[in-house]
């Protein structure tokens, strides 16, 4: 199981980074393998809530249910998915208060499915492609709540809003490297 942490210095309240973190509708906005969610009843989220999420995995949609295990209003909303793939993955968002400031932190724990792995996909490419993902969608949060118009995709270009939004709908932001989130990655 890869088990990855990233955390980062945003310059918005606490407040702020919780109520993007968990504004379902925007999270196109930053999560970069995210396509669209639906079934999530109530909001904000509570425990035991579920929902469905589509996202973008090596270029193809795919359905994961989401679960949500903790909520500690905010300051840490906690997620257990499971994918139709065999794929499990455990998700704690964190927003950790520095004054005026925050940092957010990312934790995943993730296991991708057995059956992937050795025949299409290496451990370590999965892996690297999670972190990767975590950093681009932290940087693009960030951006989002700084007011910045430029965001980073998974291949590591900035992109202005009109062209995240045009990649966005052909799907290649969801695709690629991490450039400089991620240059020791092959």
């Amino acid at each position: 199981m890869a088990h990855i942490v990233r955390r980062i210095q945003i310059g918005c309240t606490p407040r702020a980074a919780w109520d993007l973190l968990i504004d379902l509708d925007r999270l196109p906005d930053c999560a970069t393998p995210f396509v669209k969610a639906h079934g999530a009843t109530h909001r904000p989220l509570r425990i035991g809530e579920t929902i469905r999420q589509t996202i973008r995995v090596v270029g193809r949609d795919v359905e994961v249910d989401w679960r949500v295990v903790d909520v500690k209003p905010l300051l840490e909303m906690v997620y257990q998915a499971t994918c139709v793939t065999g794929s499990r993955l455990y998700m704690k968002q964190r927003v950790i208060s520095t004054g005026n400031d925050c940092q957010l932190e990312v934790e995943l724990d993730y296991q991708p499915p057995k059956q992937l792995i050795g025949k299409a996909l290496s451990q370590t490419y999965v892996e690297r492609r999670i972190e990767r993902e975590t950093a681009c969608s932290l940087h693009n949060l960030r951006d989002l709540l700084e007011g910045d118009t430029h965001f980073v995709d998974p291949a590591g270009a900035e992109l202005t809003q009109t062209a995240r939004d045009t990649q966005r709908v052909s799907g290649a932001v969801h695709s690629g490297d991490a450039g400089e989130l991620g240059d020791d990655l092959p």
